[in-house]
């Protein structure tokens, strides 16, 4: 009976601590709130901010929103980098697309059901796999006009391709 009493009073305190950080409170504040120890919080925090990378959709369906987008590859926490530091995230040494940057897909649908992953590459053969694994039979895809989705949607005689600009 002890335990089943800890673990509800745990429940309600996991409750006081989300509410405080959607207050705005820090870590350490909101923990002390809710009576958990800064340490514990500290871990569940990270386990509920986890969860919404481990959930990705199979199937997007309706109306579908898809673009790729370029991150610069971070070192941080690495005791040896290939090139030299930057300061306070920087830019890339070239201008426009290079191998600093690691392209990343973000599909999305009107139902709420998401997809997003970091690609080798953002060329026809990565995305003609992907994509039709991903929409439903009777799907719109909305695109910004990239060359690459037309070129998919041409060879997988995917229908209803909209470019939105």
């Amino acid at each position: 009976m002890t335990l089943l009493r800890r673990q509800v009073k745990q429940r309600g305190a996991w409750i006081g601590f989300a509410q405080s950080m959607l207050d705005g409170l820090s870590v350490r504040k909101a923990a002390k709130a809710a009576g958990i120890h800064q340490t514990t919080s500290f871990r569940g925090l990270h386990r509920l901010l986890a969860i919404p990378c481990e959930r990705k959709d199979g199937e997007l369906s309706g109306i579908v929103e898809a673009d790729e987008t370029y991150f610069l590859e971070s070192y941080k926490g690495s005791h040896e980098m290939p090139r030299r530091s930057r300061r306070c995230g920087g830019a890339a040494e070239k201008r426009g697309l290079s191998a600093e940057q690691i392209p990343a897909l973000v599909v999305r649908d009107r139902n709420g059901g998401h997809f997003d992953a970091e690609l080798p590459t953002t060329d026809k053969a990565t995305l003609g796999v992907l994509l039709p694994q991903l929409l439903a039979q009777h799907s719109v895809l909305c695109t910004d006009g990239a060359s690459v989705f037309k070129a998919v949607a041409k060879e997988q005689g995917l229908k209803g391709l909209r470019h939105i600009i």
